[in-house]
């Protein structure tokens, strides 16, 4: 009865040790969506846009100390993305990378072409667990995200270095070599992009071949004329 009891405590260990190492995996395979996902958002603002920053309280000489600077990655802006980044998940299911590991995939493309999915998990339980890690991520760090995000110089690798890696420690450095499986399902896109690309070059293509052909007529046209004058 004891070993019985003693088996059954280990297994019930090793089942907590499998399933915690699962939602480690899910936490930090959405945090790296999530870092995807505002960067994906500062790119879409225009670089002209700017914030008024700084102290609106009207000095001694009746004048403010404010300054103007860009408004992607300024505090207002990086809060505003903040506020309503978790619902992006809405489109997200759960899939597997290339090791096999658990991870996310987005359901849509964002220039609105098709997209490629396959061996991912659409539910509401699978929805609920991804917008739930978001919004712990988000609860517990956005401060220490937007410090991150805020800086000109942040690329996708080192905001996930920063934020998924060392700030909420969700991630390890070899999680992080491991692509996201984003990138795989855009394969569709890239290739059908090509496909496009190459249907452009033979039109292309077939415009110089009848231009070419146009100007070889004009020229075999002049020359008949030329002979008849001669013949003439």
């Amino acid at each position: 009865m004891e070993v019985y009891y003693v088996v059954s405590v280990l297994i019930g260990f090793l089942f907590y040790l499998a399933e915690g190492k699962k939602d480690k995996e899910l936490q930090c395979a959405v945090c790296r969506a999530l870092v995807d996902e505002v960067n994906y958002g500062i790119s879409l603002v225009d670089p002209k846009k700017t914030v008024q920053v700084g102290s609106f309280r009207v000095d001694g000489k009746g004048d403010q100390n404010t300054y103007k600077k860009p408004y992607a990655r300024s505090e207002i802006h990086l809060t505003e993305l903040f506020e309503s980044i978790c619902e992006k998940f809405n489109q997200y299911a759960l899939t597997k990378n290339s090791k096999g590991g658990k991870s996310v995939v987005p359901t849509a493309s964002r220039d609105g072409k098709g997209i490629a999915l396959k061996d991912v998990t659409i539910s509401s339980d699978a929805t609920k667990q991804m917008k739930y890690s978001c919004e712990t991520l988000v609860e517990e760090y956005e401060e220490d995200m937007i410090k991150v995000l805020g800086k000109p110089d942040t690329s996708l690798d080192i905001a996930e270095k920063q934020i998924c890696r060392d700030i909420s420690e969700m991630c390890t450095e070899e999680d992080l070599e491991v692509p996201m499986p984003a990138n795989e399902a855009s394969a569709y896109i890239q290739e059908s992009d090509e496909a496009d690309d190459d249907d452009d070059d033979d039109d292309k293509d077939d415009k110089d071949n009848e231009e070419q052909k146009g100007k070889e007529d004009e020229i075999s046209n002049e020359t008949k004329d030329s002979t008849m004058k001669e013949e003439l």
